[in-house]
């Protein structure tokens, strides 16, 4: 479809984005945008995005995996608060770093 229609490829891709541009994103749009940004975050400290339905959602270069949640399936905002420290996007990934180099990792 690309090779012969790239006008159509683009417009197909616009259309799947438009779910992720929404102010509300429903529970199957979300885990994925959040493991996206994520894996964004932590590109540059040697983490890769691994491929859905694999066991964790990022992997170090060193093999240590990373799974994109608290140990549940599902929390609300205020348990979460109470569980961790904010952090910003720029941060992430030296934070990451920090927990996977005290685990001896």
């Amino acid at each position: 479809m690309s090779e012969k229609h790239p006008s159509v490829r683009a417009r197909v891709l616009a259309e799947v984005c438009r779910a992720y541009e929404q102010r509300v994103m429903n529970n199957v749009h979300r885990s994925d945008y959040v493991e996206a940004i994520v894996a964004v975050a932590l590109a540059d400290y040697g983490w890769t995005r691994k491929d859905p339905w694999e066991g964790w959602d990022c992997e170090h270069t060193s093999g240590v995996p990373l799974e994109v949640k608290p140990d549940q399936k599902s929390i609300g905002l205020g348990p979460l608060r109470r569980l961790v420290s904010p952090c910003s996007f720029d941060d992430l990934g030296a934070a990451v770093e920090r927990v996977r180099k005290s685990l001896g990792s």
